[in-house]
């Protein structure tokens, strides 16, 4: 699956998202920062996936979120290409049904935990680039911000996306598209409502801002930061300097 990175067809994909990499190599400075634990729900084609690969270091530990196929596609991948080695990789593939998402697995996840009795902070970094949908995407952010780790950090891609916007995914492309969203839930970006309900409400997450837009295209938070006015985000001189 790799061998699509900067395939034409694959160009929206094809570019790892740099605000990934830049808090996993923060979070790598750290002192003690080994044995992290980092997932990333919706792979695409691996372009993200294997740059944050590039930054762990043996003993870290690796989540992918995404329907079976690509988790073993690029799973294969990686071990024919030597990547990760000393990285435990863990696969959470879904089946191609309606209601069978990384939601569920992440559920899954936390419910074993409380079970269990054990601590919920699993995270390090989460990086959320699922669907897009409020369906899926409002379940899984909920359940991620109970499995960050205080002071982990959570990644919502695409915020300002749609499907009517979306160059490959509007109705026009994909006519399946009305058949299964209203022309409300088409139009609107869905990450967009999932972080203004769950993450900017949210006093335990402050959200970190990596330049001067206004609005970024991946909202960053961070949990249990030292309070900041969540309107105007953290400067970047700020947040590089903090340790």
């Amino acid at each position: 699956m790799l061998e699509l990175i900067g395939k034409v067809k694959y160009k929206y994909i094809s570019q790892a998202s740099s605000e990934v990499v830049t808090i996993l190599k923060k979070i790598k400075e750290l002192p003690n920062a080994s044995n992290i634990t980092v997932a990333e729900v919706g792979l695409g084609i691996g372009a993200t996936t294997k740059e944050i690969l590039n930054i762990l270091t043996p003993g870290d530990t690796l989540h992918l979120f995404d329907f079976q196929e690509t988790v073993d596609a690029l799973t294969a991948d990686f071990q024919k290409l030597n990547m990760g080695q000393g990285v435990n990789i863990v696969g959470f593939g879904s089946e191609k049904k309606v209601h069978s998402s990384y939601a569920w697995f992440l559920g899954k996840m936390a419910v074993e935990k409380i079970d269990r009795n054990e601590p919920m902070g699993t995270y390090d970094l989460a990086y959320l680039d699922g669907s897009h949908t409020f369906l899926h995407d409002a379940a899984a952010c909920c359940v991620l911000k109970g499995l960050v780790k205080d002071g982990g950090y959570l990644i919502l891609d695409d915020v300002y996306w749609s499907h009517a916007t979306s160059p490959t995914w509007n109705p026009e492309k994909k006519p399946h598209i009305r058949d299964t969203f209203t022309d409300d839930q088409i139009n609107t970006p869905n990450v967009e409502m999932v972080k203004k309900l769950f993450m900017d409400t949210d006093a335990d997450f402050v959200e970190v801002r990596l330049d001067d837009n206004p609005k970024p295209a991946r909202a960053i938070y961070q949990k249990r930061a030292p309070k900041t006015p969540q309107a105007k985000g953290i400067s970047i001189k700020d947040f590089l300097l903090r340790r």
